[in-house]
């Protein structure tokens, strides 16, 4: 007989042929068998064999029990060919027997009786040579031999002399398929020895590669490699089920308990739940997903089934979820090789061991075993194992594939992303010009709108220019900082300064919302670039007057060791934890109270907080507000450094409303700031005081005045802006309205390159 038909035979599918029950008494025939030559001492003896041996045969439990406290030798019926049972029939009856005679030719007497087979809970094992007769007996959980593909009981047989043998086995579950042999010590020592090393080395390699998914899993946060790991142990553990360890290090029973099924169950599931995270389930087809996700929740449900129904109702019911399952994951894995790269198909491979491991089950259910005459060794415990590390080890070589595609294609990614960066990090005038020109045009359109409504909707169009400005610039500048054009100046920077610019720049912006913006005096010095580091905290400080609705602004400094921490605290609406960790994400919008996200602003504060190695935290509290810190380190104030210059006086002549707001402006940008109700006192005051920009209403220019300032040789360097103007000398600058921050903004731009050159 072929072993393939034993190995088969071992799957644990039960015989459904019907023995005759004999009990063992006096009357039973002899045994007429053949005898059992033992010859060698190197090769292992078949007991299970139609020539050799009684078959099997079915014996009353309470004569079993009754022989066990006799001496007797129990004597075995003679059986007929068609009666002859070659596999032992534990679904008809609890106790089945084999007996047979032995010619031991050789000068060994030690031997070993070896049962491939880990069902029955206590076997007895009969010997007579002569008139002596003995009894051995072992009981699951305690045989003092075994290896991984069984249990085994030492045996006396006197050389030169023939010895009959009767084995009973007991089993209170449904037993399996048991190979029978006969060898030496010696040999089974040695073929002992090597089949636990090769069953073991199969066993610590799974280990192994599940240990390493795990590991894996941890440092890549990649789930496949979770479920990889984890269906890898499960069927590992069914496997091991099956085998000696539980038994020899636990003394658990090998029975198919509710456990069983359990196992069973988690290793379905866990298969499926790695082909699906493989496959990535949630972006294919959606017959396909509602297909895996019915069957993962039958695999479950089957246990709480399976108490309630027969042994070969729950193997039917198991076996038909089984194939189920490997069909819906070849089909897949089919549609996936179509549309996906070739990790696919070595993930179609590495199904195919286990689906030999079903098919082959299959093929041994509906076999004829008619024509075999003898139960040959089976390795097919081991040989299982074997076959679920090779399907281990080349869905590995597909992850791992997977991972260096996935690599490589987020490295094309990131060069994309990086050129995209550069080309509008370097195209930035290319794209401002259109905007600009659209201003200019927008200027000179103004003086040919007389109506009311014409002029109305030329500042909405202008205020709308300006953000679309705004905008883009904000766009820019993270371009320029995702593609590393931008390097920073690392210099010493005192933080009073940078506040004052900040709060003059933005106070006004603050005052049209009814908020207090305060900023608290410091002298400390911090080491960072004054550029950068500006434009960050004009972006936190406006992002927060934007948010804030009553209240205020606060900015101020802690100390920290060696370090200051710059924060920026409102009185906002504040953000819930997940608004919190989206909140420096571009391309997340969170909400807080009626207001959309923060946008591209808190994205260039976190890029500069990057590239200047200032850590940035945020706090906040839903409907209380929030607060933003950065860390800054602390320097001490240059030896160097030179005291500030005077300030420059601007001296305004305008109306009470425009005057408060311009002088807030123009003092919070360090200016000095003189009010005049005339142009003629602005004129006689420019002779003892230098006046560096004079800012006058229109409604107060009129010819005398024009002519007195164009006469005024104190004003001879002077810039001259007029508010509200219609038509003015071409020297003087004008502004639309007093409280247009933009134009503030690129009034002291220009006044600052006239005062350089």
């Amino acid at each position: 007989m072929s072993s393939g038909f034993v190995q088969a035979r071992a799957e644990g599918l039960l015989v459904e042929e019907h023995s005759t029950e004999t009990s063992l008494t006096q009357d039973s025939l002899p045994l007429t068998t053949q005898p059992l030559v033992l010859a060698s001492t190197s090769e292992p003896y078949s007991v299970v064999s139609r020539t050799t041996s009684s078959g099997y045969f079915a014996v009353q439990p309470e004569d079993f029990f009754s022989l066990s406290q006799q001496t007797e030798m129990p004597q075995v019926p003679n059986l007929s060919d068609d009666q002859f049972e070659l596999f032992p029939d534990y679904r008809s009856n609890p106790v089945q027997a084999i007996a047979l005679r032995v010619d031991n030719q050789t000068s060994t007497k030690d031997w070993v009786l070896h049962v491939s087979n880990f069902g029955p809970d206590q076997y007895v094992v009969w010997l007579k040579t002569g008139q002596e007769i003995e009894r051995l007996t072992v009981e699951a959980g305690h045989q003092p031999l075994g290896n991984a593909l069984g249990r085994a009981i030492s045996l006396s047989l006197p050389a030169g002399e023939q010895t009959e043998i009767v084995l009973q086995q007991y089993a209170t579950h449904k037993g399996w398929i048991p190979y029978v042999g006969l060898m030496t010590a010696e040999h089974y020592s040695q073929w002992s020895a090597r089949v636990d090393f090769i069953y073991q080395a199969a066993v610590g390699v799974i280990l192994g590669l599940s240990v390493a998914g795990l590991l894996c899993w941890l440092l890549l946060r990649e789930p496949t490699f979770f479920w990889a790991s984890i269906s890898a142990l499960c069927v590992s553990l069914y496997y091991l089920e099956h085998g000696y360890l539980f038994e020899h290090f636990y003394g658990v029973k090998h029975q198919r308990g509710d456990s069983f099924w359990w196992i069973i169950s988690l290793s379905s599931a866990s298969l499926l739940a790695f082909a699906g995270s493989f496959i990535q389930l949630g972006k294919g087809c959606k017959a396909l997903k509602i297909s895996f996700y019915s069957l993962g929740i039958i695999a479950m449900l089957l246990p709480f089934i399976a108490p309630y129904v027969s042994f070969f109702t729950k193997a039917a019911l198991y076996a038909l979820v089984t194939n189920a399952l490997m069909l819906a994951i070849l089909i897949s894995a089919l549609i996936k090789i179509r549309s996906s790269g070739r990790y696919y198909l070595m993930y179609l491979l590495g199904w195919l061991p286990l689906c030999f491991t079903i098919g082959q089950s299959a093929w041994f259910f509906f076999a004829d075993w008619s024509e075999v005459s003898q139960l040959d060794v089976s390795y097919k415990l081991i040989w299982e194992f074997y076959l679920h590390v090779l399907h281990v080890l080349i869905h590995i070589i597909a992850l791992v594939d997977r991972v260096r595609r996935m690599r490589i294609e987020k490295a094309e990614a990131v060069r994309l992303s990086n050129a995209k960066s550069l080309y509008m990090a370097h195209s930035s005038h290319d794209l401002h010009q259109p905007i600009y020109c659209m201003n200019l045009y927008a200027d000179a359109l103004r003086p040919f709108l007389k109506q009311p409504q014409a002029l109305e909707i030329l500042d909405k169009l202008q205020t709308s220019q300006s953000a679309m400005s705004r905008s883009l610039q904000q766009i820019m500048d993270l371009n320029r900082l995702e593609a590393g054009v931008i390097q920073p100046q690392i210099q010493a920077v005192a933080l009073q300064s940078l506040f004052n610019e900040v709060q003059g720049e933005l106070a006004i912006l603050a005052q049209e919302k009814g908020l207090k913006l305060r900023f608290c005096a410091t002298t400390r010095w911090v080491q960072t670039d004054p550029d950068l580091l500006l434009r960050m905290v004009k972006n936190l400080v406006s992002n927060a007057i934007r948010y804030t609705e009553k209240g205020g602004v606060l900015v101020g400094c802690r100390h920290r060791a060696g370090a200051i921490e710059l924060q920026v605290i409102d009185t906002g609406q504040g953000m819930s934890d997940d608004a919190i960790s989206q909140v420096f994400d571009i391309y997340q919008r969170v909400s807080s109270g009626e207001q959309d996200g923060a946008g591209i602003g808190l994205s260039i504060v976190k890029h500069l907080a990057e590239l200047l190695n200032h850590p940035i935290q945020v706090s906040s509290r839903l409907g209380q507000g929030s607060c933003f810190s950065l860390r800054l380190p602390l320097t001490e104030k240059p030896v160097n450094c030179q005291p500030l210059a005077k300030p420059e006086t601007i001296a305004l002549v305008c109306p009470e409303a425009g005057q408060r707001y311009l002088t807030d402006y123009f003092m919070a940008q360090g200016f000095g700031v003189e009010s005049f109700a005339s142009v003629s006192a602005a004129v006689a005051a420019a002779v003892d005081n230098q006046i560096a920009m004079l800012v006058c209403h229109a409604s107060l220019l009129a010819e005398p005045e024009l002519e007195l300032i164009s006469q005024a040789a104190s004003l001879k360097n002077c810039t001259l802006v007029a508010i509200d103007a219609d038509s003015l000398p071409s020297h003087w600058l004008q502004l639309r309205s007093a409280m247009n921050l933009i134009q503030l903004r690129a009034l002291l731009n220009f006044h600052q390159r006239k005062a350089n050159h």
